[in-house]
């Protein structure tokens, strides 16, 4: 192989993009600036640039409460038609100025916000001999003054008719501890429609996702954590959706799973291919405990080869699966 090198200059000069502030609340608006200097210590007056903002979708840790869950990606993930608008929020050129600064505002209304994003700023300086030097920044931005926290059911199953009862908390994005919070906390039964369209000799399925609400309460959080019932009837999945607004209407969630057992339909993702998907109650266990394996199978009756196995088989038996 070989390259060629047409022509080489060593850089000259260097740019830097910063925020005012590291972090920022859905509204309002965030202020970017680029600086440029030439590494001889002068600042690139008039030097000219092209700037772009961005925004995506992105996860916040929030301090102190772990064991919850501050993000509705499991409610979120099965209705990406309703995401957000990801991408340009605005691009435009411009001119250093004597000090060699610019300073654009970016807008953090953010349409159709439903979690955390990052905005990101990203900046081209170009001085006289065309040479270019790029830098970039980012910013989280918060959906609200506070995040909900749920907690995954324990049992993570529940016999019908019955009660789930999810603690839920309320935090600052810094993990400070909000009280007095209205909490609405919704129970969502998820069924899957599975179409399939055949042409030919071809067949195409589409799955969707439908979130049925079967049950609703409300609570107040408090410095401890809060609770409210959420009456189960019918075996299946279940989302439980927490939703919590600010004092300007900026909306929070929260949304963790169950599943219900008892008599009855119930309504499993499905594919053009038939399997069998286990699920365990839960993801840990110690010595002496009781695991509890939900089977979700294709068939509304089959036989069964169970086995239990570690460093080789323990044991093994044959089951009728009904429903």
């Amino acid at each position: 192989t070989y390259f060629e090198v047409a022509e080489y200059k060593p850089v000259e000069m260097q740019a830097r993009v910063s925020s005012d502030r590291p972090s920022y609340v859905q509204g309002g608006a965030a202020r970017f600036e680029v600086g440029g200097d030439y590494l001889f210590g002068a600042p690139m007056n008039g030097a000219t640039l092209t700037y772009r903002a961005t925004r995506s979708e992105t996860y916040w840790s929030v301090p102190n409460l772990d064991g919850f869950v501050t993000d509705a990606a499991l409610h979120d993930q099965a209705h990406p038609e309703k995401a957000p608008s990801a991408g340009l929020l605005i691009s435009g050129e411009g001119a250093l100025d004597a000090q060699g600064r610019f300073t654009q505002s970016v807008s953090l209304s953010l349409p159709g916000q439903r979690s955390p994003e990052l905005v990101g700023f990203d900046a081209e300086v170009t001085d006289v001999s065309r040479q270019t030097v790029a830098s970039s920044s980012t910013a989280i931005v918060h959906p609200a003054d506070f995040y909900v926290g749920v907690k995954q059911p324990d049992p993570y199953f529940v016999t019908t008719p019955g009660v789930l009862r999810p603690d839920v908390v309320v935090a600052t994005p810094e993990g400070k501890r909000v009280v007095g919070q209205s909490v609405d906390l919704s129970l969502l039964r998820r069924r899957w429609s599975l179409v399939r369209e055949t042409s030919g000799d071809r067949a195409d399925s589409e799955m969707r996702v439908i979130d049925e609400k079967v049950a609703s309460c409300s609570t107040k959080s408090t410095a401890a954590t809060a609770t409210c019932d959420l009456n189960v009837s019918g075996s299946g999945y279940y989302v439980i959706l927490a939703t919590a607004k600010d004092s300007k209407g900026r909306v929070t969630r929260a949304a963790v799973d169950s599943y219900a057992l008892g008599s009855g339909e119930s309504y499993w993702q499905d594919d053009d291919t038939l399997r069998v998907e286990l699920v365990a109650d839960k993801k840990q266990y110690k010595k002496g405990d009781v695991a509890r394996v939900l089977v979700k199978s294709p068939f509304t009756k089959a036989e069964a080869l169970v086995t239990v196995e570690g460093n080789g088989v323990r044991s093994e038996r044959r089951v009728v699966l009904e429903g």
